[in-house]
Formats: structure tokens, C-alpha cells, sequence
């Protein structure tokens, strides 16, 4: 018997395989452990995984630049953003451009979207930075209903 585990370990120790009877399973990350805690913006994981998503609790229409209303320009613009664990918005992305350009819909839109209040996402109650995909609309309608309104309020006074 001693000479059957004297030998094992000799076939093992030459085999390179010795270290891995003794040594330590490697410690598995925790799923918030990398950036999903820290603000550094762009570094969130494209894959993280979350129970809830991030929910938008104060949303507001977007400015919509005189240019693109004049031109007669609608539809959405679909954004791709990264809301960290404190709720707070990090990098934006355009997935999906309607018009871009200083005075463009995308850059309005990404202006809404960096004042728009966050509830993040959440694993195990706990929350987690991730990225989150979602579209701006901008319909000629509603704006027209807002300048006439505007309008009508600034005559008002």
C-alpha cells in the first residue's frame, strides 16, 4: 500500500499533475466584482448578467432642434447606455442614428437621456452597472403641441 501511494505520487509529481492535489481551487468572481461597482465609464461588462432591469423613473421629452422640426424629421433614435449600480448614466452610444450633426436628433437625444432618473439593475437585490438599450422618439405631433402651448403661455403673460 505504501509503495502503490509512493509510486502515485512519483506518476504525479512527473506528470506535473502533484500541484493540482494540493493547491487551492481558484476563487470564482463575484458577479458585481469587476466595474459593475465603479464608475469608470465605457469598462461595464456588454454581458452582465441581472434579475431587474434598470427602469427609467423621470423621463421627459427631448428638445427637438429647430432644424430637424423645420425639415419635417421623425422617428426614433436608438441609444445604447451604460447606467452604473448608483444610477447614474455613463457612456452613451448611438446604435441607430436619425439625423446626427451638432443640431441633430441624436445629440438631443443623448442630452435627454444623461438627465433622464435611473433605478438600476439588480442581481440578488443587489445593484449592478450594466448597459441598457432604449429608443428616443420624436414625433412631429407632440412637438407641434408643445410649441403651440409654449407659444400660447409666452403670449399669456
Amino acid at each position: 500500500m505504501k509503495k502503490s501511494i509512493t509510486l502515485l505520487c512519483l506518476i504525479l509529481l512527473f506528470t506535473g499533475n502533484l500541484f493540482y492535489l494540493f493547491a487551492s481551487p481558484p476563487s470564482v468572481p463575484k458577479y458585481s466584482d469587476d466595474y459593475s461597482q465603479r464608475n469608470i465609464i465605457g469598462k461595464t461588462d456588454k454581458f452582465q448578467f441581472f434579475d431587474t432591469e434598470p427602469v427609467v423613473l423621470n423621463q421627459f421629452q427631448p428638445t427637438y432642434p429647430d432644424f430637424a422640426y423645420k425639415a419635417g424629421v421623425e422617428g426614433a433614435v436608438t441609444l445604447e447606455v451604460e447606467i452604473f449600480a448608483d444610477s447614474t448614466v455613463g457612456e452613451i452610444k448611438v446604435k441607430k442614428s436619425l439625423m446626427s450633426g451638432p443640431c441633430g436628433l441624436d445629440e438631443a437625444a443623448i442630452d435627454a437621456v444623461k438627465q433622464w432618473k435611473y433605478s438600476p439593475a439588480t442581481i440578488n437585490g443587489k445593484p449592478v452597472a450594466v448597459w441598457f438599450v432604449l429608443d428616443v422618439e420624436f414625433r412631429l405631433d407632440d412637438e407641434k403641441e408643445i410649441r403651440k402651448t409654449s407659444k400660447f403661455m409666452i403670449y399669456d403673460k
